[in-house]
């Protein structure tokens, strides 16, 4: 039996599973099609116009696309990214790059791609509700990313 760590004193009896890889590491359009089996560059552009993937451009990088690294996946893409993509439909890249990327009051202050994988990116203290979030099935999880993706397109339009 292993004796409690500092981690487990700050975390409660339930230690959470973390991601093994930073969720936006920036991916460029090769790397991330050889991540999803060696697609190429026009397959991944046109995943990307299907709402399968997206992209941003950082100021000052010209044109060079950088794509998240949690678009690769599978736990992800298969948890529903596109349905949460398609309720983000109106908003650009960087609303989009914003959304996964912070944490949400809305998602009991976990990332949307935190709650679609029900794991947690860093070790932290957690609310209850964000416990019991990434304890819930992957339906309820992905209910409550839509809900908040669609609070942020209404956010947005007003």
């Amino acid at each position: 039996m292993r004796s409690p760590s500092n981690a487990d004193a700050l975390l409660g009896p339930i230690a959470p599973v973390l991601l093994s890889q930073d969720p936006m590491l920036p991916m460029s359009v090769a790397e991330i099609g050889a991540a999803l089996g060696g697609i190429g560059e026009d397959a991944v552009r046109a995943r990307e116009q299907s709402r399968e993937l997206f992209s941003i451009v950082r100021p000052g990088r010209s044109r060079q696309r950088e794509y998240p690294r949690f678009q690769t996946w599978p736990s992800v893409t298969s948890a529903g990214l596109k349905q949460v993509l398609d309720a983000l439909r109106p908003l650009d890249a960087a609303d989009l790059y914003g959304f996964f990327a912070e944490r949400s009051d809305l998602l009991a202050g976990l990332t949307p791609v935190e709650a679609l994988t029900g794991r947690l990116a860093r070790v932290r203290t957690m609310e209850r509700e964000a416990d019991a979030l990434l304890m819930s099935t992957l339906p309820v999880r992905l209910k409550a990313v839509l809900a908040a993706a669609e609070a942020l397109v209404a956010l947005r339009a007003a």
